[in-house]
Order: structure tokens, then sequence, then C-alpha cells
């Protein structure tokens, strides 16, 4: 869903970049193309990962723009090399691009939910555990 990233320094962070930093990584969304693809990996200490992406372009246009959707779901999970250092994670995300020949719009919804096993630091003594869930909208 994302293209390379670019590093943006000096007059282009200035004209594009956010906020007072000396420079931006600018990741910007890649165009959707009629596609697919499946990926399955599997390794050392319990480590298997999968993931599903399909885009879709549909053959009605808007004003003559082009309308297309697509979406992914990834899961990863794995018992670690070192004891606590497992890690559960998951997800999904769509997204509806408008395109035209010098412009595009992207609406993007999804969701994502991390666990793992690494010791936090905390003012607090034992062990943390964290569980983190995102919810991200962009468009």
């Amino acid at each position: 869903m994302l293209a390379a990233p670019v590093l943006l320094v000096s007059s282009e962070n200035a004209a594009t970049g956010f906020n007072a930093n000396v420079g931006t990584v600018d990741f910007s969304w890649r165009p959707i193309e009629q596609r697919g693809e499946i990926s399955v990996a599997a390794g050392q200490f319990g480590f298997n990962r999968q993931s599903l992406y399909q885009g879709l372009l549909l053959p009605t246009t808007l004003a003559g723009r082009t309308l297309a959707v697509d979406a992914e779901w990834a899961r990863s999970e794995s018992d670690g090399s070192l004891p606590f250092g497992d890690h559960n994670f998951q997800r999904v995300g769509g997204r509806i691009q408008l395109r035209g020949a010098s412009s595009q719009t992207d609406a993007f919804a999804g969701y994502q939910h991390k666990f793992f096993g690494w010791r936090i630091s905390t003012p607090r003594s034992g062990r943390r555990k964290p569980r983190i869930s995102r919810h991200p909208f962009s468009r």
C-alpha cells in the first residue's frame, strides 16, 4: 500500500515536512494496481507469518478518474530466541482510491494489535507485557 520512503531535508523538508525538525521520512500511497499477493514464511523458535493482499480497479470512472480499492491482512507470531521474547501481531487495512492524471486521493481504515513479551522499563517492579491496539484512519 505504501511506496518506498523518501528522506526530505533542507528546502524540501521546509516546504512539505512536519513542524520544526531537521528531516522528514516521507511515505506516500502507492497507486492501486489490479493484482493479488500471498506470502507465507516460517523459521526458528516457532516463527511464522502470513499475509494476503488484493487490489482491484473498478470498471467505472468518476469524472474521468479511476476508482480502485485494496485490502491487506497480515499476522506474525514467534516464541522468540530469549525468555519472554515472544510476539503476536495482527493487522488488517483497506483503502479506497480515486486517481486522475495528475492527482490521487486515498481514504484508509485499519486495525492493528501487537503483543510482545520483552520487559519494558516501568517505575513499578515486575514484568509488564504490553498489548497495543491501534485504530488508524487516514485520508
